[in-house]
């Protein structure tokens, strides 16, 4: 019994007299001075010469949800190793992993803290991105390993209702204890201390603009201790802004080398010394993959390594660093291929899959090679570029929109107006095709009070009722309508209430670096009578930025301009903001700002709620090019058939008519 509950019990049977026998009670409190001396011995002996990856081999045990369940071996993953033995070394005060998926980085954490919580107890700190992966955390990997780890079991208090010792977030143990606390929260880090920091998946901790980077505020949580150590691992993202990254060019920058069978010679894999047998056709075009052929080409003597050597040469493998000077930070760098946990199958088919699609490359680059992505840097747009782009693609007159629009989503923006221009309702209507190709459809001003006038607003209802015709005749309505609530809430509020079924919703602009284009929820307003929908525009900016720089060409993610509706002022607008970046620490992120204050934005911000209108129903374009060529193919067997009904009507004798009676009578008598 731990002395904390040995009180407990104690008192309460003393003071409430639950227990009629004082012997009992006796025998109580001598339990707990018989505990008191456990735990004083338990702490005062010296920890055991023992390290992590012993330890786990002797200790833990994975749960049948794991990929190997049973007995858990270093020998499985050989790189660990290293990387977990560091942790017990007193000359390293500072430990970095950085990699890609598949290289054991969450059972590695989880080792290390098991070690300490048996071997050397004391406060343990745990950083994850947000709250739910927080508890993700503490549900589905740390308590298992608990439960399944018997030396944990006997040590860790007992999940108890009300029992502050062993919550989700917090889990007390003989010596110390275990906090995991949420990147999202700064208060989550104020006024606590520990021996230990562990920053978990810190390249997806959302930075704060305000309160500074939460990672360097969980390192300086054990800045008062002499033997602190402090660990952050993740995957690493966008070059100049990942966290990882940096820590990883502080440290002494270690890699996994290994040696080539045939020569001797040592390198780390690369993937781009992966071969496989493509077919291409007569241009060079690679037409199809054969990754199951794939081998790896030693850097030494060429020779196509099988995967059963690549498997061979990383169990004899060993971490070399770069800066070997560097020698109280130690960073690892570790890709997919360098794991026994993954295949050279797997890695070459990602490749494959990836393409030359940006976003799938960035996932490869950080989930598969373990390496930063390096994004096209952003430029000031010049609208004259853009406006050589414009198209004849509108019929204004009888909406008559391109065969290719398959969606389209409708934005408002309320202007409180100004002398040279009054109140008025900007809005733009979009269309969107497959592969998010997009094409400006209509923009239109509603002058009129927003406040007082009810006419104003039954302008736009009737907008929203339009029906447009594409040029092969298939209707489409406005799907989803956003307007802008930033200026005048209330209104904006008072109009859109109780008609969500129509999907029309209020939302506001979040100039906040990081917050995602959509929110995972809306936000309650107007006394919870209203969804308000926060969306991330400097996120949805960069992907416009993006596309407009380098896509150039009509088809997937271009943006379509119609010259009817896109002049000099609307390119004018549409490029008022230009991306500057920012600094917090060796930490960069970029925003997009306006080029000159009071310049006007309204078609840039009209864009961007139309980009977010399509986001919000994520629709899925295949299947809607299915349904219109299937209601085109029902309407043309529809009209074939009335055609063929006004035929035979037309080929049915008229007795009525004289004409027909004539030449009946005329056939007869003839």
């Amino acid at each position: 019994m731990m002395p904390a509950v040995a009180n407990r019990v104690g008192r309460e049977a003393y003071e409430f007299g639950k227990f009629s026998d004082p012997g009992f009670v006796d025998s109580i409190l001598d339990n707990n001075l018989r505990a008191v001396i456990l735990e004083g011995r338990f702490l005062l002996k010296p920890p055991p010469d023992i390290v992590v990856s012993e330890w786990a081999d002797r200790n833990i045990v994975l749960p049948e949800t794991s990929a190997a369940p049973g007995r858990y071996r270093t020998s499985r993953a050989p790189h660990s190793r290293m990387i977990m033995n560091c942790a017990c070394n007193i000359a390293i005060r500072q430990l970095s992993i950085m990699g890609s998926s598949q290289i054991a980085k969450t059972q590695i954490l989880l080792n290390i803290i098991g070690y300490y919580m048996d071997i050397d107890p004391c406060h343990i700190m745990l950083m994850q991105p947000t709250d739910m992966d927080a508890r993700d955390f503490s549900n589905q990997k740390l308590d298992p390993m608990i439960q399944d780890t018997t030396v944990l079991k006997q040590k860790v208090a007992k999940t108890r209702t009300k029992d502050k010792d062993n919550t989700i977030l917090r889990k007390r143990f003989i010596g110390g204890y275990l906090t995991i606390v949420a990147g999202t929260s700064p208060r989550a880090t104020r006024q606590r201390s520990a021996r230990i920091t562990i920053g978990d998946d810190i390249d997806g901790i959302e930075l704060n603009v305000k309160e500074g980077d939460p990672v360097a505020r969980l390192i300086k949580r054990s800045t008062t201790f002499a033997d602190a150590l402090n660990i952050n691992a993740s995957t690493p993202t966008l070059e100049g802004s990942s966290r990882i990254a940096a820590l990883y060019a502080q440290s002494n920058m270690m890699k996994y080398y290994v040696r080539c069978p045939h020569c001797q010679v040592q390198q780390y894999l690369k993937w781009e010394n992966l071969t496989w047998d493509k077919d291409h056709d007569a241009f060079g075009k690679v037409t199809k993959n054969y990754v199951k052929t794939v081998k790896y080409a030693c850097e030494g003597c060429g020779t196509l390594l099988t995967e059963g050597e690549r498997i061979e040469m990383l169990g004899l493998g060993e971490w070399i660093a770069d800066r070997p000077w560097v020698t109280d930070h130690y960073g690892f760098w570790i890709n997919e291929l360098s794991s026994t946990l993954s295949t050279m199958e797997k890695v070459a088919q990602a490749i494959v899959d990836a393409g030359d699609d940006d976003t799938k490359l960035e996932a490869l680059y950080n989930t598969v090679f373990g390496l930063t992505y390096k994004k096209t840097a952003g430029k000031e747009m010049d609208p004259l570029e853009l406006m050589s782009r414009v198209e004849d693609f509108i019929d204004v007159q009888d909406l008559k929109i391109p065969n290719e629009v398959l969606y389209l989503t409708g934005g408002v923006d309320l202007q409180e107006g100004t002398k040279e221009k009054p109140q008025r309702l900007e809005v733009e209507v979009w269309g969107w095709g497959k592969n998010k190709e997009r094409w400006l459809i209509y923009k239109t001003v509603i002058p009129g009070n927003l406040k007082n006038n009810a006419e104003t607003w039954d302008k736009l209802d009737l907008l929203w009722e339009q029906t447009w015709y594409r040029a092969d005749g298939v209707p489409l309505k406005i799907s989803v309508k956003f307007v802008d609530s930033g200026d005048d809430s209330q209104t904006v509020y008072d109009y859109v209430r109780g008609r969500e079924d129509e999907s029309l919703y209020a939302i506001k602009g979040s100039n906040k670096y990081g917050a995602p284009s959509i929110p995972k929820k809306f936000s309650p307003v107007d006394k919870g009578r209203v969804n308000l929908l926060i969306i991330g525009t400097q996120i949805i900016k960069k992907e416009i930025f993006t596309c407009f720089t380098k896509i150039k060409a009509k088809g997937k993610k271009y943006t379509h301009f119609p010259h009817a509706f896109c002049d000099a002022e609307y390119f004018r607008q549409l490029t008022a903001e230009h991306e500057v970046v920012k600094y917090i620490g060796t930490l960069s992120y970029s925003i997009f700002v306006p080029k000159k204050r009071g310049i006007a934005n309204e078609c840039l911000d009209l864009y961007v709620y139309n980009y977010a209108a399509q986001e919000l129903k994520n629709p899925n374009y295949d299947s809607i090019y299915d349904d219109i060529e299937k209601f085109k193919a029902e309407k043309k067997e529809e009209e074939e058939k009335q055609e063929e009904v006004e035929v035979e009507t037309n080929n049915i004798p008229n007795n009525n008519n004289p004409f027909n009676r004539r030449g009946k009578n005329f056939v007869n008598n003839y």
